[in-house]
């Protein structure tokens, strides 16, 4: 990039959340400053897109964030577009080598720009490990590398759920984000990751995880992620989006076969649930794995996708 330096985009979309912005630049601060300790050719955009034009963001948290090595840039939306929008917006406002997406209301550890370095060449999204918090606990979203390892795969996307929690987990080579996923925008919230994953992995994409306990992923009154109902709606729209990108269609296929046998088995009686087994006996085997041996948080809101 610009004076070979190595540019990272940390792109937040913003929705009445003056109320978070103290916590998230303490957070940012901290990784930036690790990091360009660390590494002197690393540079920063923070880029924060407020989707509620009719809000102005109050800038005096964020001040303390614009140095030599990090740039603050604000944008402001039209009119309100919803989050996958936004984030389309941010990540194309400016050039960069990375890409992190932050939910306003997340933090990062002081290592987690730092985890960059531990990319490797052959890799094109490192997934990191954190927590999961509520207003009553904090537990680890996965307790065991084997957990990371499939939660990272096509496979378990593709047969069970989309087991990572936030894209905020992540650092992305940002030229390997898929040129559909900025062109199909998800108009309902929610999913627009689940198919970023999905269109990654039909890319070609390569995910490695660093068990490393560098985010945190807060559910507040803003976070949409445990509303079960808006969830299967947002998961409902990027199937058709994706059949509109020409994703495969077996693949179609099967995540719409999946998300109606999981629908159907928690509703079925014991002789219904035995029929469907039978019936569909891969995707029974891959749920049940989940269900048994998932060691990470227990999702128990939102195991819908």
């Amino acid at each position: 990039m610009v004076n070979n330096r190595m540019v990272v985009n940390v792109v937040t979309p913003f929705y009445d959340g003056n109320k978070y912005l103290d916590d998230y630049a303490h957070s940012m601060s901290k990784a930036i400053e690790n990091a360009t300790q660390m590494n002197k050719n690393i540079s920063f955009i923070i880029t924060i897109v407020n989707d509620s034009p009719h809000i102005e963001i109050d800038q005096t948290a964020l001040q303390g964030l614009e140095k030599n090595t990090c740039q603050l840039s604000i944008i402001t939306n039209e009119k309100n577009s919803g989050i996958h929008q936004s984030r389309v917006n941010g990540i194309q406002s400016c050039e960069s080598d990375y890409t992190v997406m932050l939910d306003q209301d997340d933090l990062i550890g002081e290592r987690f720009f730092t985890n960059i370095t531990k990319m490797k060449d052959t890799s094109d999204v490192l997934l990191m490990n954190g927590f999961y918090e509520t207003a009553i606990a904090k537990e680890p979203i996965y307790n065991n590398d084997l957990t990371m390892k499939l939660s990272s795969t096509e496979t378990i996307l593709l047969y069970t759920r989309n087991l990572i929690v936030s894209p905020g987990q992540t650092i992305i080579r940002t030229k390997v984000i898929p040129s559909k996923w900025f062109k199909h925008i998800c108009t309902i919230n929610g999913a627009d990751d689940y198919m970023l994953w999905l269109l990654l992995f039909s890319n070609g994409s390569r995910f490695q995880y660093l068990n490393d306990m560098q985010y945190t992923h807060r559910y507040t009154s803003m976070n949409l992620s445990i509303n079960e109902e808006k969830m299967n709606e947002s998961s409902d729209e990027i199937v058709e989006l994706l059949q509109a990108s020409g994703y495969p269609i077996s693949k179609i296929n099967l995540i719409n076969k999946r998300r109606q046998w999981k629908r159907g088995f928690k509703q079925a009686n014991p002789f219904s649930k035995m029929a469907k087994v039978l019936a569909h006996p891969k995707i029974f085997l891959y749920n049940f794995i989940y269900m048994i041996f998932w060691k990470g948080y227990k999702f128990k809101e939102n195991d819908f996708n």
